[in-house]
């Protein structure tokens, strides 16, 4: 059961977002992705059984291919 959620926004390189937002569809503790504009491509919702695992799939996200950088932000319990 998830305790704990983060919202990770993801820069891509341009016109990669479509094959990141793939990635983190498929991805294990990503429950949501939508597109956004501005500074940043994508927002991926986060829900995991502590705030650490939370930081690890944050780190994930921001290991991945065309991700320029990515910033987390702490979301209510689950």
């Amino acid at each position: 059961m998830a305790n704990s959620v983060g919202f990770v926004a993801v820069d891509t390189k341009r016109e990669m977002e479509c094959d990141v937002y793939a990635k983190l569809e498929k991805m294990g503790g990503v429950t949501e992705v939508h597109n956004l504009y501005g500074d940043y491509t994508l927002l991926a919702k986060i829900e995991a059984e502590s705030f650490d695992k939370v930081k690890d799939i944050a780190a994930a996200i921001g290991a991945l291919e065309y991700v320029v950088k990515t910033r987390l932000m702490q979301g209510p319990k689950a």
